[in-house]
């Protein structure tokens, strides 16, 4: 319960609870003039910017939600780029390999061999 709602409870309990005090008439004025006149609190503008705002949000997600089955549709073939695809994105560029150790010990010796000359050093 924040301080405007006690205050109010407040006042609605003292008006019909029958304690009146002497400066209660002055009291009512007062209020009356402070509805009248004065502008929102700060803490009645905050919440009702808060609101504000919350509603906004709530109306972009339900006009996103809207949107998005025709932003699928505009998608399609309109792009000079496909959208992400996992599994032929991550195989794409790849050789197939054979595990065979005759292909291994011929790949092997043809990157590591020394060649078919031979260096003479002195």
């Amino acid at each position: 319960m924040n301080y405007l709602e006690a205050y109010n409870a407040a006042a609605v309990l003292a008006s019909s609870g029958g304690q009146m005090k002497a400066g209660s008439a002055d009291g009512d004025l007062v209020d009356q003039y402070n509805k009248a006149k004065r502008s929102k609190s700060l803490v009645q503008k905050h919440q009702q910017i808060q609101e504000e705002e919350a509603e906004r949000s709530r109306s972009k997600k339900k006009a996103k939600q809207q949107r998005q089955p025709a932003s699928e549709e505009e998608w399609a073939g309109k792009h000079p780029w496909k959208p992400w695809d996992r599994e032929k994105d991550l195989t794409a560029g790849r050789q197939s390999v054979n595990l065979d150790s005759e292909s291994l010990t011929q790949g092997l010796a043809s990157r590591f061999s020394s060649g078919t000359f031979q260096r003479n050093f002195l």
